[in-house]
């Protein structure tokens, strides 16, 4: 558990267009077998040079979505402490994942 930087590269999507371009944040941050970026939409990354560990040579999807048949699929990199869930933009950042999962259009409880 350290703190580190998450670049944010969409924020047109609801889990991050509350997000602040460079996000700093404390968290436990993996370091994936290869990056999913050819087959998911990443939304963010992990900087790695803000943090010790980074094993990814410099590009480090941290949170993607992306179809899997006929349904939506959300990843996010975050949340692995309890002290997570009480920061305001991680749990927007949760909800908006939830919602768009879901098919929530903004502003409703709807598909």
């Amino acid at each position: 558990i350290q703190e580190a930087v998450i670049q944010v590269e969409d924020r047109t999507h609801p889990s991050t267009a509350h997000l602040p371009e460079s996000w700093k944040r404390t968290d436990e941050w993996y370091v994936y077998h290869a990056s999913p970026r050819k087959n998911v939409h990443v939304l963010a990354s992990l900087d790695e040079k803000s943090y010790k560990g980074g094993e990814m040579n410099g590009d480090h999807p941290f949170i993607w979505w992306h179809t899997v048949d006929a349904g939506r699929a959300f990843y996010t990199g975050c949340g692995h402490t309890k002290e997570s869930f009480a920061e305001p933009l991680f749990v927007k950042h949760l909800l908006g994942a939830i919602r768009w999962a879901a098919g929530v259009k903004e502003g409703t409880d709807r598909h």
